[in-house]
């Protein structure tokens, strides 16, 4: 699987928030897409997901056009992961993923998707909470099922918007290795992400957004301090451990706020 995205535009009404985004995603890459608040990342991710429409652009699957695939077949290519979904009615884990087999007519699910779901929860090692109700799992756990259900649409792309936000340091790394694993399988990842350290843990390229735009996108050398300067505003310390880049914010650059005026 290849996606690649071909000068993408899109705004809201006359507010441009996507401008001339380009790049590429080859099988099994994990690639991040960094930025602060408002720079476009999650209208980046729903644009390539199908759920916005661009302006101007090409987004190409496979040496194909995103608008040829009927919205089926887009499923069955793509696996979307939500920051959070809520539901309002009690849920088992095992019929939450089972939506996941929908894409290939399981309306009424027969027991080859139910196996297919049975195999995913036990490689993810969920087998504990597979008959629990969904709405009274933890985040992290919320979040496994959600990876799973996107899983069971067999997807060539998991397309992931903040997938480890308001998760505790243990989640956050199991949710981290559910997709590493899935990346070794030859499923590509694209994740939208705030924790800069995390992302260069676990991210082989990334994507770094500014106002709309893709600022510079790279490798882990794209990480630095005067890259996080410029973009965020913010004064930080990178230093190397164990061969990946270690952010440490030292405080904002913003000079018009201080002490004697709060």
């Amino acid at each position: 699987m290849e996606l690649e995205v071909k000068n993408l535009e899109f705004s809201y009404g006359k507010k441009t928030v996507l401008e001339n985004i380009s790049f590429q995603v080859t099988k099994g890459e994990i690639v991040g897409i960094i930025g602060p608040n408002g720079s476009g990342k999650s209208t980046l991710l729903k644009c390539i997901n199908g759920l916005l429409s661009p302006q101007k652009g090409e987004l190409v699957l496979d040496d194909k056009n995103l608008l040829e695939y009927s919205s089926s077949d887009l499923a069955r290519t793509i696996g979307y992961v939500p920051q959070k979904e809520l539901l309002f009615s009690p849920s088992p884990v095992f019929e939450i993923i089972l939506m996941g087999r929908k894409p290939y007519g399981a309306w009424k699910p027969g027991p080859e998707d139910k196996e297919i779901v049975a195999r995913i929860i036990h490689r993810l090692n969920i087998s504990s909470i597979a008959f629990q109700d969904y709405s009274k799992l933890s985040g992290g756990q919320q979040q496994k099922v959600l990876i799973a259900r996107a899983l069971a649409q067999n997807p060539s792309l998991l397309i992931l918007d903040e997938p480890t936000s308001n998760l505790d340091l243990k989640h956050q790394i199991e949710v981290m290795e559910m997709i590493k694993a899935e990346s070794k399988r030859g499923i590509s990842s694209l994740i939208a992400m705030h924790d800069l350290s995390l992302a260069a843990r676990y991210c082989h390229g990334f994507i770094i957004m500014k106002e709309g735009r893709i600022y510079t996108m790279g490798g882990k050398d794209i990480i630095n301090a005067r890259c996080i300067a410029d973009v965020y505003e913010v004064e930080a310390l990178v230093q190397t451990e164990n061969g990946q880049p270690l952010v440490i914010p030292v405080g904002s650059m913003n000079k018009a706020i201080n002490s004697e005026e709060i």
